[in-house]
């Protein structure tokens, strides 16, 4: 299972519990359960069927131990379960195709079937409980029946454009979502509401991403045995560096979804293992998609090899265990709170002692110009973020280093400290930058990237 899908199971079941809770502390107890509906059908859309079902047939069980209730609802909640994975588990089946995600259209569709045949489902089981118990069977499955269909016209509007968001992510889908309403001539408060939310849901959605592609990247590091295994083969290609390049691209393209022409191409390039090199160019050139498809974490057509391997499919792991990431916002590769804590994480598995690894924890702090204490990330400049940031990188001792913006938020001082230790490593580096003082002082070979890559 990718970390993408655990961060969408954690975000989404999170607040599927959080929703019932809330309401059930402002003693809206009837509509209680209504809240959880969307983010497990969401989840549907997101994560492999299985998986979304699990979630969602455990969540009624949590949310009635989360909020205390009485012994008479346990039927309710196992019906409520079935009920709930039912409807995931189709919405996941009909909508999502077997690559890639659905289509607005196609999961509006499975949505509309899946959620009418709920009410009916949920109708269908109050009943049987009212019987069970002795209750007007009738009216409670009735009001049951009715009960539920605001929250599915607000589930067929705004899942579908969610995860449409999720998909493009070019604005495309909130875009054309808030004019529909402008035309629908609701109140501007309203329209402003749904644009926050949107943001908000994008924003939660980024952030479980990131985290996932940060929690990806240390997993890949291999075990104490296996590192000193990885290392002295590392070493070997290292000494033999005429057998191979650490990068080696030929006839690369990268597209996004929506995008009228290709965010990325580039003929052939090649950086020799130890080699420094800078990505220069205008925002929006390709600097940063060029590192991402280095690192796996975008598709890509052409022919893209690190250290031999190709960073995609069975090669993709290998390639991880190699490279070391610095993503532009430091916030984003951060796992645990305090300091000394993340970097500390980041040497898990090398078998080193307490004392070991507070030395080394030391060691890469100093190297950094940090100091040793263990302070909250929170309580960082931002500058002290992204120098903790590179120090949890730096801690895997990777062949190839790939930064993005490494001194956005450093002053000239610490840049020039900076370039001085990043010189010294004999990793290849790979650095997209605004500052060209840096790159020149740093790489001896630049190259202009805005949607090719050009020597300079």
């Amino acid at each position: 299972m990718r970390m993408r899908d655990h961060a969408y199971c954690g975000l989404f079941g999170a607040l599927s519990l959080a929703l019932p809770t809330l309401f059930h502390a402002l003693g809206l107890a009837g509509p209680m359960f209504l809240p959880m509906y969307w983010p497990l059908v969401t989840l549907a859309f997101l994560v492999p069927t299985g998986r979304a079902v699990l979630v969602a047939a455990s969540v009624p069980l949590a949310s009635s131990v989360l909020t205390g209730m009485p012994l008479p609802w346990p039927p309710l909640v196992a019906v409520m379960s079935v009920e709930l994975a039912v409807q995931v588990g189709l919405a996941g089946a009909l909508g999502r195709p077997r690559t890639g995600f659905a289509s607005m259209g196609r999961i509006f569709l499975a949505l509309a079937f899946v959620l009418v045949l709920g009410r009916f489902l949920h109708a269908g089981g109050v009943w049987l409980l009212a019987q069970r118990f002795q209750l007007p069977a009738g009216a409670l499955a009735g009001a049951s029946f009715l009960a539920g269909w605001p929250g599915v016209a607000a589930m067929l509007v705004f899942v579908p454009v969610f995860v449409g968001a999720l998909a493009r992510r070019d604005g495309v889908c909130e875009v054309r979502f808030l004019k529909a309403l402008r035309r629908l001539r609701l109140p501007e408060g309203a329209v402003l509401v749904c644009a926050q939310a949107l943001r908000w849901f994008e924003a939660l959605s980024r952030d479980a991403e990131m985290l996932a592609r940060a929690l990806e990247l240390r997993r890949a590091r291999p075990a104490a045995g296996a590192a000193d295994a990885e290392r002295k083969g590392a070493a070997a290609d290292a000494a033999g560096a005429e057998r191979g390049p650490a990068v080696r691209i030929a006839g690369l393209s990268v597209s996004y979804p929506g995008a009228s022409e290709p965010a990325l191409e580039i003929g052939t390039l090649e950086v020799a293992a130890g080699e420094k090199v800078a990505l220069l160019g205008p925002n929006g050139g390709g600097k940063t998609t060029l590192l991402s498809v280095l690192a796996g974490f975008a598709p890509y057509a052409g022919e893209v090899s690190v250290f031999g391997a190709e960073p995609r499919g069975r090669g993709l792991k290998a390639v991880r265990r190699r490279i070391g990431v610095l993503f532009e916002n430091p916030d984003d590769q951060f796992v645990f709170p305090t300091l000394r804590e993340d970097v500390g994480h980041a040497l898990a598995g090398r078998g080193l002692s307490a004392a070991d690894l507070s030395a080394r924890i030391d060691g890469l702090l100093g190297t950094v110009g940090l100091p040793k204490g263990n302070r909250p990330v929170a309580s960082l400049s931002r500058g002290q973020r992204q120098r903790a940031a590179l120090a949890g990188v730096l801690a895997a001792e990777p062949d190839l280093l790939l930064l993005d913006e490494p001194t956005s938020a450093l002053d000239d001082a610490e840049r020039t400290r900076l370039a001085e230790t990043l010189k010294a490593l004999p990793c290849a580096i790979l650095v997209a930058t605004h500052d060209r003082a840096f790159a020149e002082a740093l790489c001896p070979r630049r190259l202009l990237v805005n949607r090719t890559a050009v020597v300079v």
